[in-house]
């Protein structure tokens, strides 16, 4: 689960092994381990009570909040067998142990706790095997005790072996038992255990001894290869929707951030388009300047244009205007000027003929 944490507990005869995971975007992260003695001369409830003391503190001291708990206890404190049965049980297989107990275990079903699940499946036979855990009720009794100290309880318990093959099954980079005999020797041999071949783990567990204590607590937050829980039903901690909710409170904050980054973007756009017009009609402004100046330009030239045609040979006519106006006497008009390279004619009005002369 997203946001979790899970604490596998591995509990030995001389030792205690805690594991710390949590879940995270980047899949399963390996928070903290650690490693505690214990006194094989005491008795199984007494070091389930030293080691729950020990749990609490480190729980504490890690600031992991409410974790789901997973406890491991020795294999050889179980009873395990594999078992065929044809396919036509299988919707009924927990009933249907729970007659047959006693063909395969020689202790009576109300005197155990027992767990099991589908290890194969034979489609050629139309038959299931079925691995088949049982431990004494006054075997398990004092870990069922140690669930009572925890607010909410513990998530589950199994065996060691188990939990070992929890890591294996859920690690893609670990070969797997070749057949179901092989899967049970493993289970029930603790040196076949601590034999196994690790090369090539992506969990990376520190150490082989950690293993057991990965796969308990790897069961918080992935799906188990097969699910082995020895805690009855009633007495197991509900589920954290911690993860659940962190997951849709995580989805809607992703959600409103890319809602915003959209928003954003259309602002940017809009300011963007806004400036662009700006800046176009400050440059059309300056269009119209440089359109109306061109005009003046060529108004201009025209004027020189014309002026220049007004020249003809060596006398230009601004000379023969003058020549004119000093000439003629105040009392004359002139209406019409032409004049060519032969003649000149002046055509206009005066009082007096006489004043022409």
């Amino acid at each position: 689960m997203l946001f979790q944490y899970s604490l596998g507990i591995d509990i030995g005869e001389e030792r205690v092994i805690f594991v710390l995971l949590k879940g995270s975007l980047k899949g399963v992260e390996m928070m903290d381990h650690a490693y505690y003695s214990l006194d094989p001369n005491q008795s199984v409830a007494e070091r389930i009570q030293i080691t729950s003391e020990l749990a609490k503190t480190y729980i504490k001291e890690k600031k992991s909040g409410l974790p789901q708990i997973f406890i491991g206890i020795p294999s050889k404190s179980a009873l395990i067998q594999s078992i065929a049965f044809p396919v036509a049980v299988k919707e009924n297989l927990a009933a249907t142990l729970k007659y047959e107990m006693e063909k395969y275990i020689p202790i009576s079903e109300t005197d155990l706790f027992f767990d099991h699940a589908i290890i194969s499946e034979e489609k050629t036979n139309n038959r299931i095997n079925v691995l088949l855990i049982a431990v004494k009720k006054d075997v398990l009794a004092p870990y069922l005790g140690f669930a009572d100290t925890f607010q909410g309880g513990i998530s589950g318990l199994e065996t060691d072996s188990t939990a070992f093959m929890n890591y294996i099954y859920a690690d893609p980079g670990l070969s797997k038992p070749l057949n179901d005999i092989e899967l049970i020797s493993v289970l029930r041999d603790h040196e076949k255990m601590e034999g196994y071949d690790l090369a090539g783990a992506s969990h990376r567990a520190p150490s082989a001894e950690l293993v057991p204590a990965y796969g308990l607590a790897l069961k918080g937050l992935v799906k188990p290869g097969f699910d082995i829980n020895l805690l009855p039903p009633d007495l197991r901690k509900k589920p954290n929707k911690l993860g659940v909710y962190s997951m849709f409170v995580l989805v809607g904050l992703i959600v409103a951030a890319l809602i915003g980054l959209g928003g954003i973007h259309v602002y940017q756009r809009h300011m963007a388009l806004k400036e662009i017009h700006n800046r176009m009609e400050t440059l059309s402004a300056d269009v119209e300047k440089y359109d109306r100046l061109l005009a003046d330009i060529e108004q201009i030239k025209e004027r020189i244009n014309y002026i220049n045609t007004l020249q003809t040979g060596s006398t230009p006519l601004i000379e023969i205007l003058r020549e004119l106006t000093q000439t003629l006497p105040n009392e004359t008009w002139v209406q019409e000027l032409s004049y060519s390279k032969d003649s000149v004619v002046i055509g206009g009005e005066a009082e007096s003929a006489n004043d022409l002369i």
